[in-house]
C-alpha cells in the first residue's frame, strides 16, 4: 500500500447516535458559542471553550426553604428547625436549630439518644 496524502473522502449516510455514518466537525466558532448539536466536537475546537469557560449560574444562590434535611437515609440522623425546645422523638445525632433561641444555650441542640433525650450546645453570642 503506497501513501498518497489524499485526502479521504466518504459519501454515505449522516451519523446518528445509533448508527455510524458521517458528520461535520463543528468550526471554532461554533464549538465556543456551543449552540450546535448536530456536528462533531474535535480536541482542537474544544480546547478555546476549555481556556475560558462561561459562568454557571449567577453569583447570588437561589433561595430554598426546607423543614427537614435526612443526613444518612431513612431513619437516620436529620437537621431540623423550628419554634420552641425540641422535644420529639428522633435518630440519635440529630440536629435541632431554634428559630426563636435567645441565648447561647437556647439556639442549638443535640439529641443524644433514640428516645427523645435532647443536649442544648453553648454557641457564640
Amino acid at each position: 500500500m503506497t501513501d498518497t496524502k489524499e485526502p479521504l473522502a466518504y459519501v454515505g449516510d449522516k451519523a446518528t447516535q445509533k448508527k455510524l455514518g458521517v458528520d461535520r466537525f463543528a468550526t471554532a466558532a461554533e464549538a465556543q458559542a456551543g449552540t450546535r448539536k448536530d456536528v462533531a466536537m474535535s480536541p482542537s475546537t474544544l480546547r478555546s471553550g476549555l481556556a475560558a469557560p462561561g459562568a454557571i449560574g449567577g453569583t447570588t444562590p437561589a433561595a430554598g426553604t426546607f423543614t427537614t434535611l435526612t443526613i444518612n437515609g431513612s431513619g437516620g440522623p436529620q437537621i431540623l428547625a423550628g419554634s420552641g425546645a425540641p422535644s420529639s422523638t428522633v435518630a440519635k445525632g440529630t440536629l435541632y436549630i431554634r428559630l426563636d433561641g435567645s441565648s447561647t444555650s437556647t439556639r442549638m441542640y443535640i439529641a443524644t439518644d433514640n428516645a427523645g433525650t435532647w443536649t442544648n450546645f453553648v454557641t457564640a453570642a
